[in-house]
């Protein structure tokens, strides 16, 4: 198995690769251990350049706020517009509902299927009737 080196994991770890690149070295370290030790080594030694914080509380402070900033901004210029609310579609749902059943839509479906039903009904007799009838042609052949 070829290793990766530990300048190529410093590449890695400063963002200076290709994204298929990248993607190669993450689906490497999956299945090298000696690779994982040398990425984790470049990565304690990158965090002597990445610059020290303060204070803590004050940074979430300072972020937080930017937060609450950006959400009254955008909750302003982004209103969804009418035909997108539930209520719109509630009411064309009703209006819909108002027209098929003053047009006699539903009624005819109804008729419609009592015909169906009726007809399929006659047609078909029970599963006792066509029992007993066989019986009764079996008794009647043997006399």
């Amino acid at each position: 198995m070829k290793h990766i080196s530990s300048e190529e994991w410093m590449r890695y770890v400063k963002g200076e690769l290709t994204d298929e690149l990248r993607d190669s070295y993450e689906a490497h370290l999956y299945e090298c251990e000696e690779c994982m030790n040398s990425y984790l080594k470049a990565m304690e030694a990158s965090e002597s350049s990445l610059p020290l914080l303060s204070e803590g509380s004050q940074l979430t402070d300072t972020i937080m706020k930017q937060i609450g900033e950006v959400d009254l901004t955008r909750g302003a210029t982004n209103q969804r517009p009418f035909y997108q609310h539930t209520l719109f579609h509630y009411v064309i749902a009703a209006a819909m509902t108002l027209v098929l059943m003053f047009s006699g839509v539903f009624h005819s479906i109804t008729t419609y299927v009592d015909d169906v039903q009726s007809t399929t009904l006659s047609q078909q007799t029970s599963i006792t009737e066509k029992i007993l009838e066989t019986k009764f042609t079996k008794i009647n052949d043997e006399k």
